[in-house]
C-alpha cells in the first residue's frame, strides 16, 4: 500500500476523531500498525498496554509496544488528539523507553513526535498531521515492519533538525543590508552601477516577519533575467561592458588606419543610446550631461587611433547590448553567450 495513501488516511482519522477520548486513539493506532504498517497482533508484534512491574508493588503501563521477532522496536504513547504537547508527555514516553531499553519512541497528540534515545542523548522531531506532509509520508516508510531501521530514523531526525536549525539561522541573520546588496547585484546584469545607485536613493527596503506591519517601500518584482550574462570572445569571457570594449579594440586592431569618425560610422551612437558607443575626450567636453566621464566611459582603458584617443561607453544593459552584439556579428566577430 502506498505510503502517501496511508499517511493521508491517518490524517483523516486524526481530524475526524480530534475530540474523541484517548481510548479511540488507542484502538485506531493498534489498527494502523496491524493493517497499514504490517505488524501482527496474532504473533505478538503489537502489544497493547502491557503491565510492567517495577520493584515491589509498582507497575507502569505503556500504551503500545511494537515488536519484531520478540525484540521491542519502539514504544507508542497516545493522547487525545486535540491536546497540545507538554513536557509531561515527553517525560512519560522517555521514562518507558529507558525502562524497557527501547531506543525509539512515538508520541501522538495534536502532532506526532518521533524520539530516539541513544548514549544518554535524546533527539526528536515533530510532524504535523497535514495531508501530503512529506515528513508524515517518511514516517510511514520508516516505521513499516519491512523497512524499520533505527539508523534511518536517526538520519531523518538529524537531517530534519539541521534543516530547521538552518532556517532559524537564516531568519536571524537576514537583514535589509543583505537584501539590498543582492538586489543591486541582480540589477547589475541590466544597468550600470551609477543608474542602480541613483535609483536606490529613493528606495527603502526593510525585512520584517509576515505578522509585522509592513514598513518602507516594497520593490516590484524584478524583470525576468536576461537569457545570458557572460560572453566569450576571442578566447576570453566578458561581462556586457567589457565585451563592448574588447570588440571595439579588436576592430581597431584589425583596421589600424581607421579614423575616429570612421569608427563612429561603424559603431554609430544609436547602438548604445544616450551616450554613444565611442567618444573622444574632446567631444565629451561639449556634452553637458556628462559631469563625471569615469562613470560612463572606460577612461582608464583608452583605445588609441592614429591621431585620436577614444573612450568606449560602459553604459550597457539588457536594453542595448544585443544591438551591439548583432552589429559585431555582422562585422564577422564570433560571440558566444553563456549564463
Amino acid at each position: 500500500m502506498d505510503s502517501k495513501f496511508i499517511w493521508n488516511y491517518i490524517v483523516e482519522q486524526h481530524k475526524k476523531n480530534l475530540h474523541a477520548p484517548e481510548s479511540v486513539a488507542q484502538k485506531e493506532w493498534e489498527m494502523f500498525f496491524s493493517e497499514l504498517f504490517g505488524y501482527s497482533s496474532l504473533f505478538g508484534e503489537i502489544v497493547p498496554q502491557p503491565t510492567i512491574h517495577i520493584g515491589s508493588g509498582k507497575s507502569t503501563i505503556p500504551d503500545i509496544i511494537i515488536k519484531k521477532t520478540g525484540v521491542s522496536l519502539f514504544d507508542v504513547e497516545l493522547k487525545q488528539y486535540s491536546l497540545s504537547f507538554d513536557e509531561r508527555m515527553e517525560d512519560q514516553l522517555l521514562s518507558y523507553m529507558k525502562l524497557l531499553e527501547i531506543s525509539v519512541g512515538v508520541l501522538v497528540c495534536n502532532k506526532l513526535y518521533v524520539y530516539i534515545y541513544s548514549d544518554k542523548i535524546t533527539k526528536n522531531v515533530e510532524i504535523d498531521f497535514t495531508k501530503d506532509n512529506p515528513d508524515g509520508i517518511k514516517f510511514v516508510e520508516m516505521f513499516r515492519k519491512d523497512s524499520f531501521s533505527f539508523e534511518n530514523i536517526e538520519v531523518f531526525i538529524d537531517s530534519k533538525n539541521n534543516f530547521d536549525e538552518n532556517i532559524r539561522r537564516i531568519k536571524k541573520e537576514l537583514n535589509s543590508s543583505i537584501v539590498v546588496d543582492l538586489v543591486k547585484r541582480y540589477f547589475e546584469s541590466f544597468y550600470t552601477v551609477e543608474e542602480i545607485e541613483e535609483a536606490f536613493k529613493d528606495i527603502l527596503i526593510e525585512v520584517k516577519n509576515k505578522d509585522q506591519k509592513s514598513g518602507g517601500i516594497s520593490l516590484p518584482p524584478p524583470p525576468p533575467p536576461p537569457p545570458y550574462s557572460r560572453f566569450a570572445f576571442e578566447g576570453n569571457e566578458y561581462n556586457k561592458c567589457k565585451l563592448v570594449l574588447a570588440v571595439v579594440r579588436a576592430y581597431v586592431r584589425d583596421n589600424p588606419s581607421i579614423t575616429y569618425y570612421e569608427l563612429k560610422e561603424v559603431f554609430y551612437d544609436k547602438l548604445q543610446g544616450s551616450t554613444g558607443v565611442v567618444v573622444t575626450p574632446k567631444d565629451l567636453s561639449i556634452k553637458r550631461h556628462c559631469s563625471d566621464p569615469d562613470k560612463r566611459y572606460f577612461t582608464r582603458q583608452p583605445i588609441y587611433l592614429n591621431n585620436d584617443e577614444v573612450w568606449v561607453s560602459t553604459q550597457w544593459g539588457i536594453g542595448n547590448i544585443y544591438n551591439f552584439i548583432n552589429k559585431a556579428r555582422c562585422l564577422g566577430y564570433e560571440i558566444i553567450e553563456s549564463n
